[in-house]
């Protein structure tokens, strides 16, 4: 019987019955190491670039970690001194647990839910990060104060939403999928800096990210019949890939809060 998510204390919009079925539909992904320098993954270099940016080095945790290609990434490109994913669905774990193992990236795989997690684990990271994690919860401080108990003091903490508030891709995604839809919580840079604010994180940097990304509504479509809207979504991804390409070569476009598939926020712990 699927949860009520209203019933949910720590306000989940999206069920653990919601990621098992996510994770169970797909299957073990390989890691592939990312060339920066082809405009056609100019979203996931811009994302490293800012992580490499305020990693000043030490312990790096991902919470939400799923089967984490970034989380991967950190591990052998930025050779942290530890590395850990922490997920509270069992298949997301044991997925990235294989993964990593392929890719020969040293991760510590913890299933735990971030609320109610070991002890052994708050305060323990100089680096904390989340990305597509905190839109999928009702109360945002709530679940930016679990996510950053995990950091020491003075430590860094990384978040990343898909800006889906007021923006085309909130729009599309209602109208081609209002269950994925329901699975988020609509919120915007301006409520995410808020939150860090209201539990007492210094804003060290938050900006919307890239200038557009429709490949971010794949989702819309997973177990779907490709119809009209999976050919319009089709024609929009090459449009995001085309302005990439001007944009390798001509310079990078501002992120605008209509079009910008990401909200990132950078904050540092009190100390």
């Amino acid at each position: 019987m699927q949860q009520n998510k209203t019933d949910d204390l720590n306000g989940r919009a999206s069920t653990l019955e919601d990621w098992d079925g996510y994770y169970g539909a797909r299957g073990v992904g390989e890691y592939k190491q990312l060339d920066y320098n082809d405009f056609r993954n100019m979203p996931f270099a811009l994302i490293f670039d800012k992580i490499k940016e305020y990693f000043y080095g030490g312990s790096v945790l991902e919470v939400g970690a799923g089967d984490s290609d970034v989380l991967i990434e950190v591990c052998k490109k930025l050779k942290p001194t530890s590395c850990t994913g922490l997920d509270y669905a069992r298949l997301a774990c044991d997925k990235l647990s294989e993964k990593a193992q392929k890719a020969d990236a040293d991760i510590d795989v913890v299933c735990a839910d971030m609320f109610a997690s070991d002890g052994a684990l708050l305060k323990k990271f100089d680096f904390v990060m989340s990305h597509g994690v905190v839109e999928h919860f009702y109360d945002l401080p709530k679940v930016l104060g679990a996510i950053s108990s995990f950091a020491k003091p003075g430590g860094t903490l990384f978040t990343l939403i898909p800006s889906h508030k007021r923006t085309i891709y909130g729009w599309l995604m209602r109208r081609w999928n209002k269950e994925v839809y329901d699975a988020h919580v609509m919120y915007d840079l301006d409520d995410l800096l808020a939150a860090h604010r209201a539990i007492g994180l210094e804003i060290v940097w938050g900006e919307y990210m890239c200038s557009s990304n429709f490949g971010m509504l794949s989702w819309c479509f997973k177990d779907r019949e490709h119809g009209v809207n999976y050919w319009i979504y089709t024609q929009l991804t090459r449009l995001s890939k085309l302005i990439w390409f001007f944009e390798s070569k001509f310079g990078k476009l501002k992120a605008t809060s209509s079009f910008a598939p990401f909200a990132v926020v950078i904050a540092r712990i009190p100390a």
